[in-house]
């Protein structure tokens, strides 16, 4: 089963997100909220993909995600932001995040990570 892992602490704002993801099959959806928690549970091995709110409390959310990839570089990355284009692509140079979400992300994103998780390998 593929895991994805969704950072924040307003979970009412991903509902719809969630809700299409975890009625896909083989795709269970986990919950932090906030960068230790998320950071927890990429320790344990078991993270294919991360969603990572714009607002977490204890770091930024670039961080969470540089943080994430040094823990378990196989985990792929999307980042709810508000930033521009070019600042995003500033401030998640080097990171490999795989897409930026709006605030309220939506069953379409849902599709997008599932193709991810589709294409990824598994070792």
């Amino acid at each position: 089963m593929k895991k994805v892992l969704i950072v924040t602490d307003q979970p009412d704002r991903f509902s719809e997100l969630s809700l299409s993801l975890e009625a896909a099959q083989d795709t269970g959806v986990l919950w932090a909220s906030n960068g230790r928690e998320a950071l927890e549970a990429a320790a344990g091995g078991n993270i294919n993909f991360a969603v990572v709110d714009r607002n977490i409390s204890d770091m930024d959310s670039f961080e969470l995600v540089r943080r994430l990839i040094t823990t378990d570089a196989g985990i792929d990355t999307a980042v709810v932001s508000e930033k521009s284009e070019e600042e995003f692509h500033e401030a998640g140079e080097g990171l490999g995040i795989r897409f930026r979400l709006p605030p309220l992300p939506m069953a379409r994103h849902a599709r997008m990570i599932l193709d991810v998780l589709k294409n990824q390998i598994t070792i």
